[in-house]
Order: C-alpha cells, then sequence, then structure tokens
C-alpha cells in the first residue's frame, strides 16, 4: 500500500519508500513532497514505482485512496488509516466485515470512515 508521504521532506520520504519496497520518480522542482501518483492508500505490489512531484511548500492536495479493510483487524485499521490521515469509528468486535466508504474511493483527509467488525466463523 502506498504511504502518505506528500508534506513531507523529499529525503525523508524517499527512505520510506524504500523501506515499503516501492521504487519511486521524482523531479527536481523543490525538497518536499506536494503531490504523487498513484495517491496513498492505492494497493501495489512490492517493488512498485511511485511518481513523486516536489516543490518549496509542505502544502498539497490532501486526497488519499480508501483501501479495502475486509478481514482486517481493528488495530491493522487504525494503523493505516492514522497513516492516512483517516478518522475511524468501529462498531462490534472481531475483524472488518463492512466499511461505508467503498474500497478505491478517494476521501479527503480528516474524513471519517465507519467500519462494521464481526467475529470471524472458523
Amino acid at each position: 500500500m502506498v504511504p502518505e508521504v506528500r508534506g513531507m521532506n523529499k529525503v525523508a520520504a524517499i527512505d520510506i519508500l524504500m523501506k515499503k519496497n516501492i521504487s519511486y520518480d521524482s523531479d527536481n522542482n523543490g525538497v518536499n513532497i506536494i503531490n504523487m501518483m498513484p495517491l496513498p492508500g492505492t494497493v501495489v505490489k512490492e517493488g512498485a514505482k511511485v511518481k513523486l512531484t516536489t516543490g518549496i511548500t509542505t502544502n498539497f492536495e490532501k486526497i488519499v485512496i480508501m483501501p479495502d479493510f475486509k478481514g482486517y483487524s481493528k488495530d491493522k485499521v487504525t494503523e493505516i488509516t492514522k497513516n492516512l490521515g483517516i478518522t475511524t469509528l468501529f462498531k462490534g468486535d472481531g475483524v472488518v466485515s463492512d466499511q461505508d466508504v467503498k474500497a478505491g474511493t478517494q476521501v479527503h483527509k480528516g474524513s471519517t470512515v465507519n467500519f462494521q467488525l464481526q467475529k470471524s466463523v472458523d
């Protein structure tokens, strides 16, 4: 999954991408990441390439892609959504069985997403 690195210093952003085994292409217009494609939250294979756009500001459009969290634990969803800047509300116990924002949908950072949890049946 593509992590959120917009607004970060280029060196720090590249370090995060490399630790996740994601390669990158970058322009040389500045020292801060102001945009990226694919957007944060997009599921990619290891070794995938992200295009980084740099600038002198730390301002960026605060849109991310909503991942598919079905089957994920509450703790894992919380970890990922925190990185993406999405607020979560959970109902129930267990793993995610439903989410009110469809996977692949563009959402603004700060948006709240509701998750229905259900105990898995073994």
